[in-house]
């Protein structure tokens, strides 16, 4: 992966969505569309669905469009079937997350969602300007990627992709949605600390596991070790009756997520206005703005850091 530096005020551009060459903007934002017109097609959707599942299509366009007009209804249905106790992390969540084919529905409805389109292509954009461009070079692994749709758009637009989530419905039908595009998308159930990651994405699963700081530590794990970057996003305070599967003993992290990155050794370098998502790193001293990646006073790890992406960069 290279990067371009800026050093105590000296500015040089990035590429990317936020300071892309005119010509490089519009490829980008071209491809962007082409690929979201694919991923976000209810029609699409209905027709992965049913031919996956076997399910009719008049169940599945039923059941989307009450996601689309209810959010959570396909996933509250599954959780009564299961006898889960809303909140509560229980044997029957697990075997509801195992099995059941409600989020399936929601993750794919909530992914064509206006606000979380918009998150979403602000992270595309910040990888390709932290990248300068160049996405062949950057390893990402989609942390909880459900049924797969984010990995499916970052490995169409080049970056080498790999695919996390426990063995389940869901991510059996991530696996079949790869092959039916002929994507060659890496994919792991499990990790033992790979630390091979240029970048580790996590979007909203925190909220749904126990002991979200021992995921935190997970996550630190699988970064290349002193350059690596996790983008991270959260809902512990979203719990409601929509979101069942939210943990309601996870509330009590909420506001604490830069102190838990920060307990294992990672520092917010980057986020939008709204905190969602936060992109953490390794060094206090290094920051990511609109312009590119700074760094602040130069101590030991600084200079380090320093000298590892001016190498990068070369």
């Amino acid at each position: 992966m290279t990067f371009s530096v800026l050093v105590f005020g000296v500015k040089k551009r990035i590429v990317g969505g936020y300071a892309l060459r005119i010509g490089e903007n519009l490829t980008l934002n071209s491809r962007i569309q082409e690929i979201a017109r694919d991923l976000y097609d209810i029609g699409g959707m209905a027709e992965e669905i049913v031919a996956f599942t076997g399910l009719s299509e008049l169940e599945v366009y039923q059941r989307l469009c009450r996601e689309l007009n209810e959010t959570g209804w396909n996933v509250r249905k599954e959780c009564q079937r299961f006898g889960v106790t809303s909140h509560v992390f229980t044997p029957e969540m697990v075997e509801f997350y195992r099995e059941s084919n409600g989020f399936i529905f929601e993750t794919l409805v909530e992914s064509q969602n206006r606000d979380r389109k918009k998150k979403w292509f602000q992270i595309i954009r910040f990888l390709f300007g932290v990248c300068n461009n160049r996405p062949e070079d950057v390893t990402v692994l989609l942390y909880g990627d459900s049924v797969g749709s984010d990995s499916i758009f970052l490995k169409q637009l080049g970056f080498k992709v790999t695919y996390h989530d426990y063995e389940s419905l869901c991510s059996d039908f991530a696996v079949f949605r790869f092959r039916k595009r002929n994507l060659e998308i890496s994919k792991k159930s499990q990790h033992k600390g790979d630390k091979t990651y240029d970048f580790v994405i996590c979007m909203e699963v925190a909220e749904h596991v126990p002991y979200p700081d021992q995921l935190v530590t997970e996550l630190k794990s699988l970064m290349r070790p002193l350059i690596g970057f996790c983008i991270f996003s959260e809902a512990f305070s979203l719990l409601t009756d929509n979101y069942p599967t939210h943990l309601r003993e996870n509330i009590a992290y909420a506001g604490r997520t830069d102190e838990m990155f920060q307990e294992v050794g990672l520092y917010p370098v980057w986020q939008d206005r709204h905190r969602k998502p936060v992109v953490y790193g390794f060094s206090r001293h290094l920051y990511l703005t609109a312009d590119g990646i700074r760094l602040g006073p130069i101590d030991r790890l600084g200079k380090k850091l320093l000298d590892v992406f001016i190498c990068r960069s070369s």
